[in-house]
């Protein structure tokens, strides 16, 4: 099959970790996958994969701090394909675990730019081409320390955070197009991110491929429900709505109209946790 008659995916860092078994995913599910990477040979050998598997893609070798190659890139793109069916904002460092105010401001910057700017020039350059498809989809993968906050995560928490509330803006500004808006939070998987973070974590987590099968893949399918369904924040779904988790033993202010819904359900442990402010 030409891949101009498929759908087209864009995957940033896409040579590791979950962008590359998303890649290899969506090449066996008919996308014409273009990964993106600044390692050739790493790039090459992902190609190779995809190539294995009778599927299709295309190597994009860019530097996320090369700006002009990335303003030229979404020039390309629409270019060759007029449009673009999957954007994936993947591409991420992790940076220094460190206090916030010890952390060398190069370094915090740096992560700023990679997880931030970059991901700002991205979207900017290939927002025609998502636009253009008929049903064109953004996948952020973000990270749940956007709600629970840890210490020494600050430059990757913050940078994040931030990112979602771009995302956020940009989707308010055109909640009249055809493009649908998913924000990932991943539970704790098997990554080099996460083994950089976590050395000597129990390897058991759940594997990078998958949480892709489960969670990513029935996201874009809608199964689950949309990050932005009424243009309000979702974190990973769940199968029960009405199952609520607090880890902290603060008080929690909340209305008595709510209150009233919470206590017809029945959670005697959430209930216990919750004062009528």
């Amino acid at each position: 099959m030409n891949c101009l008659t498929k759908k087209i995916s864009f995957i940033s860092g896409a040579t590791s970790g979950f962008g590359k078994e998303l890649s290899i995913h969506l090449a066996k599910n008919g996308y014409h996958v273009l990964i993106h990477g600044r390692n050739q040979n790493k790039l090459n050998s992902l190609y190779d994969k995809i190539k294995s598997l009778n599927g299709t893609s295309t190597i994009i070798n860019l530097d996320l701090k090369d700006y002009n190659g990335i303003d030229k890139l979404g020039y390309e793109i629409f270019k060759k394909y007029k449009k673009l069916d999957l954007l994936v904002m993947n591409a991420a460092i992790l940076g220094t675990l460190t206090p916030l105010c010890h952390q060398e401001p190069k370094e915090f910057e740096e992560v700023l730019n990679t997880n931030l700017i970059a991901n700002f020039r991205l979207l900017r350059s290939l927002e025609l081409s998502l636009k253009e498809s008929k049903h064109g989809e953004l996948c952020v993968i973000s990270s749940k320390l956007t709600k629970e906050p840890k210490p020494f995560w600050g430059a990757y928490s913050i940078s994040k955070a931030a990112l979602e509330q771009m995302i956020y803006s940009w989707h308010l500004e055109n909640k009249k197009t055809n493009v649908k808006v998913y924000i990932i939070h991943p539970k704790p998987i098997n990554t080099k991110l996460r083994k950089t973070a976590m050395p000597g974590e129990n390897e058991k987590k759940k594997s990078v491929n998958i949480y892709i099968k489960k969670v990513v893949w029935d996201s874009l399918h809608h199964r689950m429900r949309a990050v932005f369904p009424r243009a309000e924040f979702r974190s990973e779904p769940t199968r029960r709505a009405s199952r609520f988790r607090f880890r902290s033993t603060s008080w929690i202010c909340i209305s008595s109209r709510v209150l009233k819904k919470i206590m017809i359900v029945g959670h005697q442990k959430l209930r216990e946790k919750i004062k009528i402010w």
